[in-house]
Formats: structure tokens, sequence, C-alpha cells
């Protein structure tokens, strides 16, 4: 049950409904390849018109390792709906739109001495929807090569040329160019705490047709990203933070800053207690008028560890969103149970 599954501050539609998601995932591992395959499939019934549908999401990479090298290269496709994949950041509240993502991630890991390594991993991003009046197609393109240096077993200093290019496809042409430099450390303060902090500056050149009388400049901006995660031998906990350009279906580029913070805690062998906070606020300029979104989630769970292979789960989440321009303030609650069965894996011989 979902009290306000399109966060509206007026007009609020509740829904009742089902999800069954079957998934698939597949494993082959040598000593110089490797290949991979995740598939899974929604399929949601709901009492309110326009919600129910079936959504396909799947990845597959493929690998080969050297002495001195590792590369890559990984396919994802997402086929959904913008309920699910662009309720939050977009700001455009129609359910049932379909929306089709594809991406294409090469990678490339070199070894350049004893303690010195360079990442490249380029990706592209396309992004479809089936109605183009409300929405926008795009494209991202990015690249941000890395160095690390090992300074010792538990440190390592990161150097980052962060990259991308937003470019709309469809309705008034829209080029976002985003450029610069970032530091960073990854430690491992004990051996069951991790922390990565990366921090600079980025430039942003942006690129407007006429009709969308939009005449911003290039600007200077900051940027960071830092993931904390504990692993004990009862509680897991994972905090995040970062803040980074976000492309929307509105046909521009917001900037969006994040924290995340997700908790569990084994009360016993068979029951986990689970909690998920996340803030999301995106600014965004389109037409001459700026826009703020800023979106708030309390998400408690508690699951129950029946067999080894099956769970019982019921999750609670409370949302705010609060939209400068459009809905204004809105708020839901949320109630799920689920059963989780995972089959034991095999092995097949090829």
């Amino acid at each position: 049950h979902d009290s306000n599954p399109l966060m509206r501050s007026h007009g609020v539609e509740s829904v009742n409904g089902s999800v069954t998601s079957p998934k698939l995932k597949l494993d082959t591992v040598t000593d110089r390849d490797r290949l991979s395959l995740d598939a899974r499939v929604d399929r949601s019934f709901y009492d309110l018109k326009g919600f129910s549908s079936a959504d396909y999401f799947s990845t597959a990479e493929i690998g080969r390792r050297g002495e001195t090298w590792d590369a890559s290269f990984g396919v994802s496709l997402g086929y959904d709906t913008t309920r699910t994949s662009e309720l939050e950041a977009s700001g455009v509240n129609i359910a049932g739109i379909r929306h089709t993502t594809l991406g294409f991630t090469p990678k490339l890991t070199l070894q350049l001495g004893p303690v010195d390594r360079l990442l490249l991993d380029p990706g592209v991003l396309r992004s479809f929807y089936a109605d183009k009046r409300r929405y926008t197609n795009y494209d991202v393109y990015s690249a941000n090569p890395t160095v690390e240096h090992d300074v010792d077993e538990s440190n390592t200093a990161l150097l980052v040329v962060q990259t991308s290019r937003f470019r709309t496809t469809t309705g008034p042409a829209t080029e976002i160019d985003s450029v610069g430099p970032m530091v960073g450390w990854r430690t491992a303060l004990t051996p069951a705490l991790t922390l990565q902090a990366l921090g600079g500056l980025r430039r942003t050149m942006p690129s407007y047709a006429p009709e969308t009388r939009n005449v911003e400049k290039d600007t200077w901006s900051y940027g960071y990203a830092v993931d904390l995660t504990y692993r004990g031998l009862q509680d897991q906990v994972r905090l995040s933070a970062k803040r980074t350009p976000n492309p929307f279906a509105t046909g521009t580029q917001a900037e969006s800053t994040s924290f995340g913070l997700t908790y569990t805690h084994a009360m016993t062998r068979q029951l986990d207690l689970g909690l998920g906070l996340s803030y999301l606020r995106s600014t965004s300029s389109s037409g001459g008028r700026t826009s703020d979104t800023t979106s708030v989630s309390l998400n408690p769970s508690l699951t129950y560890h029946a067999t080894e292979t099956l769970d019982a789960r019921l999750d609670l989440r409370y949302r705010e969103r609060m939209v400068t321009l459009g809905d204004g303030h809105a708020h839901g609650n949320a109630i799920v149970a689920s059963i989780v069965y995972r089959p034991q894996s095999f092995t097949l011989n090829w």
C-alpha cells in the first residue's frame, strides 16, 4: 500500500498492489576470463489505472585479465516506467510512461608499477521515453580517467579527471559539458571500517537552443563523493554523500546533492532490523526559471530468515518532497510485505 505514489500535493491517489520479481544471475570465472549476466523481471498489478506494468532490467559483462592489465565491457538495459525510474528526479509526476535506458561501460585498468595504476572508464547512457511531449530523450557521455597510488597496504591516493557531456536528442537542442579535477583518499581505518573520499572543482559549459530562452553562462562548481562502510559481526553501516550533475527528463541537467544511510543489525541469527535514510536535493534551470526539488525518505525494515533460502520482510516508508515550482509540498506513507525465495546456487560444466 502506498498513500501517495506520485508524491503530489493535490489530487492525491493511493494504490494497493503486488510485485513479483523473478531474477536470474549467472557467473563464470576462470584464471583469466570472466562473464556475468544479471536479469530481472518485475510484474506489478495495482488497483489504479496506469500503474500495472511488466518491467525488465539486465546487465551483462565480459572481462579478461592479464599480468599487468584488466579489461572489461559491460552493457545494461532497462525497460520500465517513469513511475519507478524518474519520479524522484524529474519532477514530471506521470505514471506509466515507458522509459528505456541503454548503457555501455568499457573499462581498462593498467598496472603502471608496483604501487601505481591507471583506470580508464568511458561510458555512454542513452535514455528514451514513449511520451516525447512531456519528456525529453537524452544521451550522457562520460569518462573519468583515474590514477591510483598505494601509499601503503591500507591507504591509496586518487587523482581523477571528471568529464561528461549531456545532450538532448529530442526537443530543443541542449548540450552541457563538464570537466574538472578531483583528488581523494581511500583507506582501511580498521579491518571492518573503510573510507573513500573525493573532492574537486568542475567547469560547466552549457549550450542551449535559442527557443529555450536559457542564457546560462559557463560556471565553476564543486563536487564530492564520500563513502564510509562498516562491516561488523552484527552490524553493517554505510554512509554516503555526493554532489554530482544529474540528467533530467525535462531536457536539462541538474546539480544534485544526496546523503544516504543504511544500517542493518542482526538481532538474532534469524531476525534483522534495518533502517534507511536518504536526502536528495536537485537544482536545475529551464526556460529562464530555476527549479529546486528536495526529497527525504525514512525506511525502517524487519527481516526474518525462515530458512537458508526463504526470507520474510516488512518495510515501512515515509517520504516528503518539496518543489519550488509545480507540486509544492507532498508527503506519503507506504508499507510493503515481501517474501523472498533464493534457490541455492548450482554449477554448470560447459
